[in-house]
């Protein structure tokens, strides 16, 4: 949950800023609702919008949908492997997608700290954060939507799985 409730933000502040981020050739393919939503919009509407967004991605992109990966994030050229989708795990796989091929996964909600101790060059003060996500409301807020913490278990339950998440 938390790294799409991150993502929805980061992608809402890249859409204000710009809508042609979101909009190209007339296709917003993450249904970002920039023209609905803001970043200065009250908490109760951000949190009532990311469950309509999470929604709209599973009726859109949903599992077995080809382009699953929608879900998650753009491809990035990765979506030519028959092993990448919408989840975590399929950036971190073989291209069989049985083994995940990197020694340790740092994930979003860990403490600067055990980042910085496994990879210190993060913590110089010379490091230049370039997109940095706005504020959003506490991410316990997120967590009552029955619907979306369905669509979150089913689309996403490798990576509960495979790093430790509770259902």
């Amino acid at each position: 949950l938390a790294r799409q409730v991150s993502n929805f933000f980061f992608l809402l502040h890249q859409c204000e800023e710009n809508p042609m981020r979101c909009e190209k050739n007339g296709n917003n393919d993450r249904m970002i609702p920039y023209k609905k939503i803001r970043s200065s919009s009250p908490d109760e509407e951000k949190v009532e919008a990311f469950h309509e967004w999470i929604a709209n991605l599973y009726d859109a992109y949903g599992p077995g949908s080809p382009q699953q990966y929608l879900f998650g994030s753009k491809g990035h050229g990765n979506e030519e492997y028959s092993t990448f989708n919408g989840t975590q795990t399929s950036w971190l796989v073989d291209e069989r997608g049985d083994t995940i091929v990197v020694k340790e996964v740092f994930k979003l909600e860990d403490s600067l700290e055990r980042v910085t101790e496994a990879i210190p060059c993060l913590a110089s003060k010379s490091v230049v954060v370039v997109n940095e996500t706005p504020k959003y409301p506490p991410l316990s807020s997120f967590r009552g939507n029955e619907r979306t913490n369905r669509i979150m278990q089913e689309v996403f339950d490798v990576d509960y799985r495979n790093f430790g998440y509770e259902v």
